[in-house]
């Protein structure tokens, strides 16, 4: 009897996990963290079940965190960075696989304002799809209502220009309580976040000249609107009810899990979020969250700011565990498919549907997936999915060039000189300071750009030089020859 249910173990593991049954490995796929769609123990159940499913589909394939040494498989970027991955050779095309996709399911995977971040020219100056939209999003202000009631704001009218935000984060902050105007935003990724406000202030990070060549823009008056509003909110100088002085509107917390410890805990009043396909990334219970654009610049239209996370393949990913490079490279391609078809996003769905969570997903795929009745719980806040859309429409991208981190160095310089009271005495002084370090940094984006051009030249060149030379050096060879055969006759 224990011999027989042994042996039918046996047969079910061969079965669903035909390599591991036969002796052989699984296949592991390494990433840097498991990605998620959307965070808390509903975000977490439903990535779980998603991962499951995909190894139904693929017994043989596992993923797995990065082990110490271990370069990823899969390269997780924002919209604004995959071509600085590309020109330093860390990705590989993806145009064979990508060919395999419908063109109306490629339309709707790859949302058009996102495409010059996955479709781009790489050192060799062709066109290659290098990425993958996984999770576009859009970025909202996210506020909370409880904390807006207790300090004596309306939670039915939340900022809707810069200056309403200012006083909101003001009358926000109160360090004794423990309670702070905005979410604070860690050093590496503050110019990701200060571009929506650069946008709303008509300026960009880089623009295209007649040539079509990148060119650094945040060397502008716009760019220091914008760089004053953060200065603003991370470094200005006040007083608190006790006379104590105090800089900003932020919390001191440079570690992002902090940020967001803090701001579930209800101790932050507004922080930006992500607003995904899906649903809103970061977010809680809509009765305790509201969603809304992000604060205009005043005296302008609104301008709504997308990005996503994309994904692409190392290029250094090799075959392991009996398996050949290529096709650990079929199963990255798999995983990246998968994890945002449409067997992924019913799961996620149901999952929510099933925790009661329903408010976070969009009433679309609520529709979509046989679950209209859930519509009617939902709140008026809830209208976040016509801004998703809206946004997704006529929204504005980060430029995909070289270079961006560059106006990060300038903001974190601006701050820290604020900090100290030595940015300048009067506004016209901080303006003409911002001024200088933004075009410091447009300055070395831009030698950046001109070296990046240089190497691509030089590879453009190499092989024309490298012919040329040889075809030379076979005329001297065979002059030299004919001469030396002359002289013999001689």
């Amino acid at each position: 009897m224990q011999i027989r249910c042994v042996m039918t173990v046996a047969l079910i593991a061969a079965v669903a996990y035909p390599h591991s049954a036969l002796g052989e490995k699984n296949l592991i796929l390494k990433v840097r963290a498991l990605p998620q769609q959307m965070v808390g123990p509903t975000g977490d159940l439903a990535e779980i079940e998603v991962r499951e499913a995909f190894y139904e589909r693929f017994p043989h394939i596992e993923i797995s965190t990065l082990g110490r040494n271990d370069e990823p498989d899969i390269l997780m970027m924002g919209a604004g960075g995959t071509k600085e991955f590309a020109d330093k050779g860390k990705l590989l095309p993806l145009d064979g696989f990508v060919s395999r996709i419908p063109p109306d399911a490629l339309a709707e995977r790859v949302p058009e304002v996102l495409r010059p971040s996955a479709f781009f020219e790489g050192m060799d100056g062709k066109k290659r799809w290098w990425a993958l939209p996984t999770m576009p999003y859009v970025y909202v202000l996210g506020y909370r209502k409880d904390l807006f009631r207790k300090c004596g704001l309306d939670p039915n009218r939340p900022p809707r220009d810069w200056p309403e935000l200012l006083a909101a984060a003001r009358k926000l902050t109160d360090p004794e309580a423990g309670t702070y105007g905005m979410g604070s935003i860690p050093n590496w990724s503050l110019h990701v976040d200060w571009y929506p406000f650069l946008a709303a202030a008509g300026g960009d990070t880089f623009v295209r000249d007649e040539e079509g060549n990148w060119k650094p823009a945040f060397g502008s008056p716009a760019a220091v609107e914008a760089a004053e509003l953060f200065v603003e909110l991370y470094a200005r100088s006040w007083r608190d009810a006790s006379g104590t002085a105090r800089n900003g509107f932020v919390p001191d917390a440079p570690k992002s899990w902090r940020s967001w410890t803090l701001w579930k805990e209800g101790k932050v009043g507004m922080r930006l979020l992500e607003l995904t396909d899906l649903g809103a990334y970061g977010a809680h219970d809509p009765d305790v969250v509201g969603i809304v654009p992000i604060p205009r610049f005043p005296g302008r239209e609104q301008v709504h700011y997308v990005s996503g996370s994309l994904w692409g393949i190392s290029s250094t990913v090799r075959g392991r565990n009996g398996y050949s490079t290529e096709e650990v490279i079929e199963a990255a391609w798999q995983y990246i498919l998968f994890f945002r078809s449409d067997e992924a996003q019913r799961i996620r769905t149901r999952v929510c549907v099933e925790r009661d969570d329903a408010w976070q997903v969009q009433p679309k795929y609520l529709v979509k997936y046989g679950y209209e009745e859930e519509i009617e719980k939902l709140s008026d806040d809830d209208a976040w999915s016509a801004l998703y859309d809206r946004a997704m429409a006529s929204g504005k991208a980060m430029p995909n060039a070289p270079g961006a981190v560059y106006a990060m160095f300038a903001l974190i310089d601006c701050i820290n000189l604020e900090k100290r009271g030595e940015l300048g005495k009067t506004p016209e002084e901080r303006k003409a300071r911002i001024m200088w370090f933004l075009r410091c940094g447009a300055d070395a984006a831009q030698e950046k750009i001109d070296a990046q051009a240089r190497t691509r030249l030089l590879k453009r060149l190499a092989v024309p030089i490298v012919l040329a030379v040889a075809i030379l050096l076979s005329a001297v060879v065979f002059c030299l020859f004919r001469r030396r055969k002359k002289r013999k006759k001689d």
